[in-house]
Protein backbone atom coordinates (compact mmCIF):
# COMPACT_ATOMS: atom_id res chain seq x y z
CA UNK A 1 0.00 0.00 0.00
CA UNK A 2 1.12 3.57 -0.63
CA UNK A 3 2.31 6.01 2.23
CA UNK A 4 1.86 9.49 1.81
CA UNK A 5 4.41 12.18 2.40
CA UNK A 6 4.15 15.95 3.03
CA UNK A 7 4.83 17.83 0.04
CA UNK A 8 8.02 19.66 -0.72
CA UNK A 9 10.07 16.15 -0.11
CA UNK A 10 12.89 17.43 -1.90
CA UNK A 11 13.02 20.42 2.06
CA UNK A 12 12.93 23.32 -0.71
CA UNK A 13 9.80 24.79 -2.14
CA UNK A 14 11.16 25.61 -5.65
CA UNK A 15 11.83 21.51 -5.93
CA UNK A 16 10.86 19.57 -8.65
CA UNK A 17 8.13 17.94 -6.56
CA UNK A 18 6.93 21.18 -5.41
CA UNK A 19 3.07 19.81 -5.87
CA UNK A 20 0.29 19.85 -3.73
CA UNK A 21 1.74 16.14 -2.79
CA UNK A 22 3.95 13.60 -3.65
CA UNK A 23 3.12 10.00 -3.42
CA UNK A 24 5.68 7.04 -2.10
CA UNK A 25 4.71 3.61 -2.79
CA UNK A 26 6.68 1.60 -0.32
CA UNK A 27 6.50 -1.90 -1.95
CA UNK A 28 8.63 -4.72 -0.14
CA UNK A 29 7.94 -7.31 -3.47
CA UNK A 30 9.87 -4.95 -5.80
CA UNK A 31 13.47 -6.23 -5.91
CA UNK A 32 16.46 -4.72 -4.50
CA UNK A 33 14.35 -2.37 -1.71
CA UNK A 34 13.17 -0.20 -4.71
CA UNK A 35 10.92 2.11 -4.07
CA UNK A 36 8.72 3.70 -6.44
CA UNK A 37 7.88 7.52 -6.49
CA UNK A 38 4.46 9.25 -7.73
CA UNK A 39 5.08 12.49 -8.44
CA UNK A 40 2.71 15.13 -10.70
CA UNK A 41 3.57 15.51 -14.51
CA UNK A 42 5.70 18.44 -15.10
CA UNK A 43 4.10 19.64 -18.20
CA UNK A 44 0.54 20.29 -15.92
CA UNK A 45 2.38 21.77 -12.65
CA UNK A 46 0.80 25.27 -11.47
CA UNK A 47 -1.90 24.53 -14.08
CA UNK A 48 -6.03 24.23 -11.93
CA UNK A 49 -6.54 20.85 -14.13
CA UNK A 50 -6.16 17.38 -13.06
CA UNK A 51 -3.18 16.57 -12.46
CA UNK A 52 -1.88 13.54 -14.70
CA UNK A 53 0.66 11.01 -12.78
CA UNK A 54 3.49 9.27 -14.11
CA UNK A 55 5.18 6.64 -12.26
CA UNK A 56 9.09 6.88 -11.55
CA UNK A 57 11.34 3.89 -9.83
CA UNK A 58 14.80 5.15 -8.32
CA UNK A 59 16.55 2.97 -5.92
CA UNK A 60 16.37 4.62 -2.69
CA UNK A 61 19.53 2.76 -1.84
CA UNK A 62 21.82 4.82 -3.96
CA UNK A 63 19.85 8.58 -3.34
CA UNK A 64 20.95 10.91 -6.30
CA UNK A 65 23.05 14.01 -5.94
CA UNK A 66 21.05 16.58 -3.42
CA UNK A 67 18.64 14.26 -2.68
CA UNK A 68 18.62 13.48 1.51
CA UNK A 69 18.33 9.46 2.57
CA UNK A 70 15.34 9.61 4.57
CA UNK A 71 14.87 7.38 7.38
CA UNK A 72 12.10 5.49 5.91
CA UNK A 73 13.85 4.67 3.21
CA UNK A 74 16.95 3.28 5.01
CA UNK A 75 14.31 1.06 7.08
CA UNK A 76 12.76 -0.44 3.43
CA UNK A 77 16.29 -1.05 2.17
CA UNK A 78 17.69 -3.14 5.24
CA UNK A 79 14.18 -4.43 5.13
CA UNK A 80 14.77 -5.66 1.31
CA UNK A 81 18.60 -7.19 2.45
CA UNK A 82 17.45 -9.16 5.35
CA UNK A 83 14.57 -10.71 3.19
CA UNK A 84 17.17 -12.14 0.62
CA UNK A 85 19.16 -13.61 3.19
CA UNK A 86 15.85 -15.26 4.47
CA UNK A 87 14.84 -16.38 0.82
CA UNK A 88 18.34 -17.61 0.44
CA UNK A 89 18.15 -19.78 3.92
CA UNK A 90 15.09 -21.05 2.99
CA UNK A 91 16.38 -22.57 -0.20
CA UNK A 92 19.74 -23.70 1.28
CA UNK A 93 17.91 -25.33 4.28
CA UNK A 94 15.30 -27.18 1.77
CA UNK A 95 18.33 -28.24 -0.39
CA UNK A 96 19.76 -30.06 2.46
CA UNK A 97 16.85 -31.60 3.31
CA UNK A 98 16.73 -33.09 0.04
CA UNK A 99 20.05 -34.43 -0.22
CA UNK A 100 18.93 -36.29 3.71
CA UNK A 101 16.16 -37.72 2.45
CA UNK A 102 17.33 -39.12 -0.82
CA UNK A 103 20.07 -40.81 1.39
CA UNK A 104 17.99 -42.07 3.82
CA UNK A 105 15.94 -43.68 1.58
CA UNK A 106 18.84 -44.78 -0.64
CA UNK A 107 20.41 -46.00 2.74
CA UNK A 108 16.82 -47.51 4.07
CA UNK A 109 16.90 -49.12 0.75
CA UNK A 110 20.02 -50.82 0.74
CA UNK A 111 19.72 -52.29 4.46
CA UNK A 112 15.67 -54.02 3.31
CA UNK A 113 17.84 -55.55 -0.11
CA UNK A 114 17.98 -59.02 0.93
CA UNK A 115 15.39 -61.96 0.69
CA UNK A 116 15.27 -62.77 3.97
CA UNK A 117 14.32 -66.66 2.57
CA UNK A 118 18.17 -66.45 0.89
CA UNK A 119 19.38 -65.27 4.17
CA UNK A 120 18.26 -68.19 6.05
CA UNK A 121 19.62 -70.31 3.40
CA UNK A 122 23.30 -68.48 3.26
CA UNK A 123 23.26 -69.14 7.14
CA UNK A 124 22.48 -72.35 6.79
CA UNK A 125 25.29 -73.07 4.68
CA UNK A 126 27.72 -71.13 6.75
CA UNK A 127 26.73 -73.62 9.42
CA UNK A 128 26.65 -76.59 7.20
CA UNK A 129 30.38 -75.62 6.38
CA UNK A 130 31.26 -74.95 10.44
CA UNK A 131 31.34 -71.20 10.38
CA UNK A 132 34.65 -70.44 8.71
CA UNK A 133 36.55 -67.58 8.60
CA UNK A 134 35.75 -67.12 4.80
CA UNK A 135 32.44 -66.16 5.43
CA UNK A 136 33.24 -63.86 8.37
CA UNK A 137 30.78 -61.18 6.72
CA UNK A 138 27.60 -63.51 6.71
CA UNK A 139 26.61 -61.26 9.52
CA UNK A 140 22.87 -62.14 10.20
CA UNK A 141 21.90 -58.38 11.22
CA UNK A 142 23.77 -57.26 7.80
CA UNK A 143 22.23 -57.05 4.29
CA UNK A 144 23.68 -60.17 2.89
CA UNK A 145 23.52 -58.33 -0.35
CA UNK A 146 27.10 -56.97 0.53
CA UNK A 147 28.42 -60.02 1.96
CA UNK A 148 31.22 -61.42 0.34
CA UNK A 149 30.92 -64.85 -2.07
CA UNK A 150 27.28 -63.95 -3.22
CA UNK A 151 26.03 -61.20 -5.53
CA UNK A 152 22.12 -60.18 -5.72
CA UNK A 153 20.37 -59.57 -8.52
CA UNK A 154 19.56 -55.48 -8.72
CA UNK A 155 15.88 -55.81 -9.90
CA UNK A 156 14.98 -58.76 -7.94
CA UNK A 157 17.34 -59.09 -4.86
CA UNK A 158 17.78 -62.36 -5.43
CA UNK A 159 20.75 -64.11 -4.99
CA UNK A 160 22.15 -64.69 -8.05
CA UNK A 161 25.78 -66.08 -7.67
CA UNK A 162 27.77 -67.99 -5.36
CA UNK A 163 31.31 -68.12 -6.08
CA UNK A 164 33.57 -69.84 -3.63
CA UNK A 165 37.31 -69.59 -4.35
CA UNK A 166 40.44 -70.84 -2.91
CA UNK A 167 38.64 -70.83 0.52
CA UNK A 168 40.23 -73.01 3.47
CA UNK A 169 36.99 -74.71 3.94
CA UNK A 170 36.63 -78.47 4.36
CA UNK A 171 33.31 -80.67 4.05
CA UNK A 172 31.01 -81.45 1.65
CA UNK A 173 28.84 -79.58 -0.70
CA UNK A 174 26.23 -78.28 1.27
CA UNK A 175 22.31 -79.38 -0.25
CA UNK A 176 20.85 -76.03 1.00
CA UNK A 177 22.72 -74.53 -1.78
CA UNK A 178 19.34 -76.27 -4.03
CA UNK A 179 17.43 -73.55 -2.09
CA UNK A 180 18.99 -70.59 -3.68
CA UNK A 181 16.33 -70.81 -6.39
CA UNK A 182 17.31 -67.84 -8.67
CA UNK A 183 21.01 -68.73 -8.08
CA UNK A 184 22.34 -68.55 -12.26
CA UNK A 185 26.15 -69.28 -11.28
CA UNK A 186 28.11 -71.58 -9.09
CA UNK A 187 31.33 -72.07 -8.22
CA UNK A 188 33.74 -74.12 -6.34
CA UNK A 189 37.37 -73.33 -7.23
CA UNK A 190 40.43 -74.14 -5.29
CA UNK A 191 39.07 -75.16 -2.53
CA UNK A 192 41.31 -78.86 -1.73
CA UNK A 193 39.19 -80.06 1.29
CA UNK A 194 36.25 -79.78 -0.40
CA UNK A 195 34.87 -83.73 -0.66
CA UNK A 196 32.37 -86.39 -0.97
CA UNK A 197 29.95 -86.32 -4.61
CA UNK A 198 27.78 -83.68 -6.08
CA UNK A 199 24.30 -83.78 -4.30
CA UNK A 200 21.49 -84.83 -5.97
CA UNK A 201 19.86 -81.30 -4.89
CA UNK A 202 21.48 -79.06 -7.47
CA UNK A 203 19.44 -80.89 -9.62
CA UNK A 204 16.51 -78.54 -9.07
CA UNK A 205 18.85 -75.06 -9.50
CA UNK A 206 16.81 -75.30 -13.02
CA UNK A 207 18.21 -71.09 -13.56
CA UNK A 208 21.62 -72.24 -13.45
CA UNK A 209 24.18 -71.13 -16.54
CA UNK A 210 27.22 -71.57 -15.14
CA UNK A 211 28.28 -74.88 -13.11
CA UNK A 212 31.90 -74.43 -11.97
CA UNK A 213 33.67 -77.48 -9.82
CA UNK A 214 36.99 -77.42 -9.77
CA UNK A 215 40.46 -77.88 -8.79
CA UNK A 216 38.84 -80.09 -5.53
CA UNK A 217 38.52 -83.27 -4.52
CA UNK A 218 35.29 -84.05 -5.17
CA UNK A 219 34.94 -87.98 -6.38
CA UNK A 220 32.09 -90.43 -7.91
CA UNK A 221 31.01 -91.02 -11.02
CA UNK A 222 30.13 -87.31 -12.81
CA UNK A 223 25.95 -87.14 -12.01
CA UNK A 224 23.43 -88.11 -14.36
CA UNK A 225 20.93 -85.53 -13.13
CA UNK A 226 22.87 -82.89 -14.70
CA UNK A 227 21.75 -83.09 -17.89
CA UNK A 228 18.43 -81.42 -16.07
CA UNK A 229 19.93 -78.22 -16.13
CA UNK A 230 18.98 -77.46 -19.83
CA UNK A 231 20.29 -73.78 -19.27
CA UNK A 232 23.58 -74.56 -18.64
CA UNK A 233 25.85 -72.56 -21.25
CA UNK A 234 28.94 -73.75 -19.29
CA UNK A 235 30.38 -76.67 -17.10
CA UNK A 236 33.49 -77.13 -15.57
CA UNK A 237 34.19 -80.28 -13.55
CA UNK A 238 38.35 -80.02 -14.18
CA UNK A 239 40.87 -80.97 -11.65
CA UNK A 240 39.05 -83.54 -9.15
CA UNK A 241 38.55 -87.13 -8.90
CA UNK A 242 35.44 -87.96 -10.96
CA UNK A 243 35.97 -91.73 -12.53
CA UNK A 244 33.97 -94.14 -14.08
CA UNK A 245 32.33 -92.68 -17.96
CA UNK A 246 30.58 -89.96 -18.99
CA UNK A 247 27.18 -90.28 -18.87
CA UNK A 248 25.37 -90.27 -22.19
CA UNK A 249 22.63 -88.35 -20.60
CA UNK A 250 25.44 -84.39 -20.52
CA UNK A 251 24.73 -84.91 -24.73
CA UNK A 252 21.35 -83.97 -23.82
CA UNK A 253 23.19 -79.95 -22.64
CA UNK A 254 22.34 -78.43 -26.04
CA UNK A 255 22.85 -74.96 -24.90
CA UNK A 256 26.59 -75.34 -24.11
CA UNK A 257 29.46 -73.50 -25.23
CA UNK A 258 32.12 -74.30 -22.98
CA UNK A 259 32.52 -78.71 -21.24
CA UNK A 260 35.78 -79.11 -18.95
CA UNK A 261 36.12 -82.73 -18.13
CA UNK A 262 39.75 -82.28 -17.92
CA UNK A 263 42.10 -83.73 -15.13
CA UNK A 264 39.94 -86.98 -13.73
CA UNK A 265 40.07 -90.24 -13.53
CA UNK A 266 37.52 -90.36 -16.48
CA UNK A 267 37.72 -93.86 -19.02
CA UNK A 268 35.77 -95.86 -21.29
CA UNK A 269 34.40 -94.32 -25.15
CA UNK A 270 33.18 -91.09 -25.69
CA UNK A 271 29.53 -91.53 -25.18
CA UNK A 272 27.46 -91.28 -29.06
CA UNK A 273 25.10 -88.87 -27.72
CA UNK A 274 28.32 -86.32 -27.87
CA UNK A 275 28.00 -86.34 -31.49
CA UNK A 276 25.13 -84.21 -31.09
CA UNK A 277 26.49 -81.58 -29.01
CA UNK A 278 25.52 -78.38 -29.53
CA UNK A 279 26.57 -76.30 -32.52
CA UNK A 280 27.33 -73.78 -30.69
CA UNK A 281 29.96 -75.56 -28.70
CA UNK A 282 33.40 -74.04 -28.76
CA UNK A 283 35.61 -75.49 -26.22
CA UNK A 284 35.72 -78.93 -25.41
CA UNK A 285 38.79 -80.49 -22.81
CA UNK A 286 39.01 -84.04 -22.04
CA UNK A 287 42.68 -84.20 -21.52
CA UNK A 288 44.57 -86.07 -18.64
CA UNK A 289 41.77 -88.85 -18.30
CA UNK A 290 41.65 -92.44 -19.67
CA UNK A 291 39.18 -92.35 -22.64
CA UNK A 292 39.43 -94.50 -25.21
CA UNK A 293 38.17 -95.44 -28.66
CA UNK A 294 37.45 -92.60 -31.41
CA UNK A 295 35.89 -89.17 -31.44
CA UNK A 296 32.15 -88.56 -32.48
CA UNK A 297 32.46 -88.40 -36.50
CA UNK A 298 29.62 -86.12 -36.05
CA UNK A 299 32.10 -83.41 -34.72
CA UNK A 300 33.11 -82.76 -38.14
CA UNK A 301 30.07 -80.87 -38.71
CA UNK A 302 31.00 -78.50 -35.64
CA UNK A 303 32.81 -75.62 -35.56
CA UNK A 304 35.25 -75.49 -32.34
CA UNK A 305 37.71 -72.94 -31.46
CA UNK A 306 40.04 -75.29 -28.83
CA UNK A 307 39.93 -79.05 -28.91
CA UNK A 308 42.31 -80.58 -26.09
CA UNK A 309 42.23 -84.44 -25.70
CA UNK A 310 45.82 -84.91 -24.81
CA UNK A 311 46.82 -87.66 -22.50
CA UNK A 312 44.28 -90.44 -23.36
CA UNK A 313 44.06 -93.49 -25.36
CA UNK A 314 41.93 -92.18 -28.17
CA UNK A 315 42.25 -94.27 -31.37
CA UNK A 316 41.49 -93.74 -34.89
CA UNK A 317 41.09 -90.73 -37.26
CA UNK A 318 40.83 -86.80 -36.44
CA UNK A 319 41.32 -85.45 -40.06
CA UNK A 320 37.73 -84.37 -40.01
CA UNK A 321 37.94 -81.77 -37.46
CA UNK A 322 40.06 -79.44 -40.22
CA UNK A 323 39.22 -77.99 -42.92
CA UNK A 324 39.87 -74.50 -44.64
CA UNK A 325 36.28 -73.05 -43.84
CA UNK A 326 37.02 -74.03 -40.10
CA UNK A 327 38.17 -71.96 -37.52
CA UNK A 328 39.46 -74.25 -35.07
CA UNK A 329 42.31 -72.08 -33.11
CA UNK A 330 43.59 -74.59 -30.89
CA UNK A 331 44.08 -78.50 -31.17
CA UNK A 332 46.24 -80.62 -28.52
CA UNK A 333 45.53 -84.69 -29.39
CA UNK A 334 48.91 -85.28 -28.22
CA UNK A 335 50.23 -88.92 -26.21
CA UNK A 336 46.97 -90.60 -28.01
CA UNK A 337 47.70 -94.01 -30.13
CA UNK A 338 45.62 -91.84 -33.33
CA UNK A 339 46.53 -93.45 -36.57
CA UNK A 340 45.77 -91.28 -39.87
CA UNK A 341 47.87 -90.22 -43.41
CA UNK A 342 48.48 -86.15 -42.63
CA UNK A 343 49.44 -85.72 -45.61
CA UNK A 344 46.55 -84.27 -47.40
CA UNK A 345 44.75 -82.70 -44.39
CA UNK A 346 43.76 -79.13 -44.81
CA UNK A 347 44.40 -76.58 -41.88
CA UNK A 348 42.10 -73.20 -41.20
CA UNK A 349 44.26 -70.25 -41.55
CA UNK A 350 43.26 -69.38 -37.69
CA UNK A 351 44.93 -72.55 -36.71
CA UNK A 352 47.67 -71.69 -33.89
CA UNK A 353 48.47 -74.70 -31.71
CA UNK A 354 48.50 -78.15 -32.96
CA UNK A 355 49.97 -81.09 -30.97
CA UNK A 356 49.58 -84.28 -32.13
CA UNK A 357 53.52 -85.54 -30.84
CA UNK A 358 53.43 -89.04 -29.15
CA UNK A 359 51.11 -90.94 -31.55
CA UNK A 360 51.16 -93.37 -34.88
CA UNK A 361 50.11 -90.58 -37.44
CA UNK A 362 52.25 -91.08 -40.55
CA UNK A 363 52.57 -89.46 -44.14
CA UNK A 364 53.81 -85.78 -44.60
CA UNK A 365 53.48 -82.30 -43.61
CA UNK A 366 51.12 -80.92 -45.78
CA UNK A 367 52.70 -77.81 -47.40
CA UNK A 368 49.28 -75.49 -46.13
CA UNK A 369 51.46 -75.78 -43.11
CA UNK A 370 53.91 -73.16 -44.23
CA UNK A 371 51.13 -70.35 -44.97
CA UNK A 372 50.11 -70.59 -41.22
CA UNK A 373 52.44 -67.70 -40.02
CA UNK A 374 52.17 -68.09 -35.89
CA UNK A 375 51.62 -71.74 -35.96
CA UNK A 376 53.14 -73.56 -32.59
CA UNK A 377 53.67 -77.40 -34.51
CA UNK A 378 54.34 -80.67 -32.78
CA UNK A 379 54.73 -83.62 -34.65
CA UNK A 380 57.22 -85.52 -32.79
CA UNK A 381 57.34 -89.30 -31.75
CA UNK A 382 54.79 -90.21 -34.71
CA UNK A 383 55.90 -91.93 -38.28
CA UNK A 384 56.17 -88.81 -40.60
CA UNK A 385 58.18 -88.59 -43.44
CA UNK A 386 59.73 -86.53 -46.54
CA UNK A 387 60.44 -82.79 -46.09
CA UNK A 388 59.36 -79.96 -43.47
CA UNK A 389 57.62 -77.67 -46.02
CA UNK A 390 59.77 -73.94 -46.40
CA UNK A 391 57.58 -71.01 -45.06
CA UNK A 392 56.00 -69.60 -42.06
CA UNK A 393 57.79 -70.78 -38.79
CA UNK A 394 58.21 -74.76 -39.93
CA UNK A 395 61.80 -74.13 -40.43
CA UNK A 396 62.52 -72.01 -37.53
CA UNK A 397 60.68 -74.59 -34.83
CA UNK A 398 63.33 -76.30 -32.61
CA UNK A 399 64.70 -79.80 -33.72
CA UNK A 400 61.97 -81.42 -30.72
CA UNK A 401 58.77 -80.85 -32.71
CA UNK A 402 59.92 -82.90 -35.27
CA UNK A 403 62.36 -85.67 -33.92
CA UNK A 404 61.61 -89.25 -33.46
CA UNK A 405 59.68 -89.78 -36.95
CA UNK A 406 60.26 -93.03 -38.94
CA UNK A 407 63.79 -94.68 -39.53
CA UNK A 408 66.02 -91.82 -39.11
CA UNK A 409 67.09 -88.80 -37.04
CA UNK A 410 66.90 -86.00 -39.04
CA UNK A 411 69.84 -84.41 -37.41
CA UNK A 412 72.42 -87.14 -37.01
CA UNK A 413 71.45 -90.01 -39.10
CA UNK A 414 71.15 -92.49 -36.66
CA UNK A 415 68.72 -94.91 -36.41
CA UNK A 416 66.10 -93.80 -33.64
CA UNK A 417 62.61 -96.15 -34.90
CA UNK A 418 61.66 -99.11 -33.51
CA UNK A 419 62.69 -102.13 -35.79
CA UNK A 420 58.96 -103.82 -35.62
CA UNK A 421 57.50 -100.53 -36.41
CA UNK A 422 59.74 -100.11 -39.29
CA UNK A 423 58.74 -103.18 -40.77
CA UNK A 424 55.03 -102.80 -40.10
CA UNK A 425 55.41 -99.04 -42.32
CA UNK A 426 57.38 -100.80 -44.97
CA UNK A 427 54.22 -102.50 -46.12
CA UNK A 428 52.24 -99.46 -46.30
CA UNK A 429 54.97 -97.23 -47.92
CA UNK A 430 58.16 -96.09 -48.67
CA UNK A 431 59.35 -94.80 -45.26
CA UNK A 432 61.86 -91.95 -45.09
CA UNK A 433 62.58 -89.85 -42.55
CA UNK A 434 61.68 -85.23 -41.92
CA UNK A 435 64.32 -83.30 -43.22
CA UNK A 436 64.46 -79.56 -43.21
CA UNK A 437 65.87 -79.84 -46.44
CA UNK A 438 65.60 -81.63 -49.89
CA UNK A 439 68.06 -84.60 -50.25
CA UNK A 440 69.47 -82.40 -53.39
CA UNK A 441 70.59 -79.42 -50.94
Amino acid sequence: MGINFPHNISGSSGGPFSSDKSVVDLDPGLKGGTTRVTKPSRSFLGSGQSIGRSTASKSMASPTSGDAAEPHTLITVEAGKTYRKLTNMKITLLIILSILTFLSQLLLSHSTRCNPQDKKVLLKIKKAFNNPYHLASWNPDTDCCQWYVVDCDRKTNRITNFHLFAANISGQIPPAIADLPYLESLTFHKITNLTGTIPPALARLTNLKRLSISWTNISGPIPSFLSQLKNLTFLDLSFNNFSGAIPQTLGELRNLSGLRLDRNKLTGPIPDSFGDLSPSLQYLYLSHNQFSGSIPRAWGDLNFTSVLFDRNRLEGDISFLFGKNKTVQNVDFSRNMLRFDLSNVEFPDSLSTLDLNHNRIYGSLPEGLAKLENLYLNVSYNRLCGQIPVGGRLQELDYSSYFHNSRKNNFNGKNSSNPSIEKQEKRERKLDCLVYFSDDE
